[in-house]
């Protein structure tokens, strides 16, 4: 689930609508500053709120509603990528036919609710949680993306549609984790149970939960919604959220520059066992120059420790290099200096002007470095083309 992606996208379509009003546009060309800022105070404000209401998409209407003709109650149209597809009482959901893709949604079956999937190969990039009294009802193939989960609760239920087949499944990242019955294990909760997990007959009732590896209840500490790094001037942010957790003692998050070696960098408290949605975040102000990897390390209350991640971060600088002399004179070196010693390493690359490389360096951490240039050069214009982490910048360099 991916809110800020969600709240971006009905921000900009309501500010383009707005703005496609010549009406609006005529109003702006006559206000005074003053009004202009008035306008835009309000206009900012009208978006949040519109952004915050549509965070969630409710399927109204009674009966059987396909996912290629939905209309979400908030808005009075089809969901937009990241809102929650909320079914409530009295309301079945279905496929409507084979490869059908559900988006990138989380679903949520209330109390009342059922979602049915009758085709083959329906595809969903989220999670699904079912609610005490809602129902999952499989009589088809079912795929979830990788990283996606599923959460019944007490008195939710799975069910497919056949106790003696196996034709009728549930999989996420490839893996079948629930089919019908007929050769297949009792999810009992038990970690050393094998999937796949039977859901013919009476189904499959909750509290349980499971992931692309097929742990059953009691063995899903929590459900990890979303696990960000952000690079910022003061450091990196990692931001993290989950759905459920269960006897979550803490997280210790690490780093590593390998993605190998992973050294401990602060430790959080959990939320013990909840299943409202909980939200995370660490400031790194001593991070790694260049790549590095960030990870969670869950800790339940037995002690059990379960990793999520790694996430990756580039924070190579490229191209803030000061180059002198320039222009240079046949036969000097050339001085590269760069304002910061954390920069990881780059590629210097001299070049002509059509791109044919004539020498190349590497700098690593060292903020001071001297290049020989060719004496055999002719005079002319050149290029220094400076790479690192997956960035280029090019520098003008003039040989006299």
């Amino acid at each position: 689930m991916d809110f800020s992606r969600m709240m971006k996208l009905v921000v900009l379509q309501t500010f383009f609508t707005k703005l496609k009003s010549i009406s609006l546009f005529f109003e702006l060309t006559i206000m005074t500053p003053k009004r202009i800022l008035q306008f835009a105070i309000v206009l900012i404000v009208n978006l949040l709120i519109a952004s915050v209401s549509y965070s969630q998409c409710t399927i109204a209407e009674s009966g059987t509603v396909d996912f290629d003709d939905m209309t979400c109650s908030e808005t009075g149209s089809a969901p937009v990528a990241g809102v929650d597809i909320i079914i409530p009482a009295g309301v079945t959901l279905s496929s409507s036919g084979n490869n059908d893709n559900f988006g990138q949604h989380d679903i949520i079956i209330e109390d009342g609710g059922i979602l049915f999937i009758d085709h083959n190969n329906v595809q969903l990039d989220g999670n699904l949680f079912v609610e005490d009294g809602g129902t999952l009802q499989i009589n088809g193939k079912m795929e979830l993306a990788c990283g996606s989960g599923i959460n019944v609760e007490s008195g939710g239920l799975i069910i497919t549609g056949s106790s003696s087949g196996a034709s009728d499944k549930l999989s996420i990242c490839s893996t079948t984790i629930i089919q019908g019955g007929g050769g297949c294990t009792v999810a009992d909760g038990n970690p050393d149970s094998n999937p796949p997990y039977c859901a013919g007959g009476g189904g499959i009732s909750g509290p349980t939960g499971f992931d692309e590896t097929g742990e059953a209840p009691g063995t899903l500490p929590i459900l990890l919604i979303s696990f960000e790094a952000t690079d910022l001037a003061t450091g990196i942010r990692l931001d993290w959220a989950t759905a459920i957790e269960e006897r979550n003692a803490y997280f210790d998050l690490e780093n590593s520059q390998d993605g190998q070696s992973y050294q401990s960098v602060t430790r959080i408290d959990g939320g013990g066992n909840t299943t409202s949605i909980q939200r995370y975040s660490h400031l790194d102000t001593n991070p790694y120059s260049g790549v590095s990897y960030y990870r969670l390390v869950q800790v339940d209350t037995d002690d059990k420790r379960t990793i999520y991640g790694p996430v990756r971060v580039d924070r190579t600088i490229v191209g803030e290099l000061a180059v002198f002399p320039n222009p240079l004179m046949s036969g000097q070196k050339l001085n590269i200096r760069r304002a910061t010693r954390e920069a990881g390493m780059i590629t210097i690359s001299l070049m002509d002007l059509q791109g044919r490389v004539i020498s190349d360096w590497q700098m690593n951490d060292a903020t001071d470095m001297q290049l020989a240039i060719p004496e055999t050069l002719n005079k002319g214009i050149y290029l220094l083309e400076v790479s690192g982490g997956g960035k280029k910048k090019l520098h003008r360099l003039v040989l006299q």
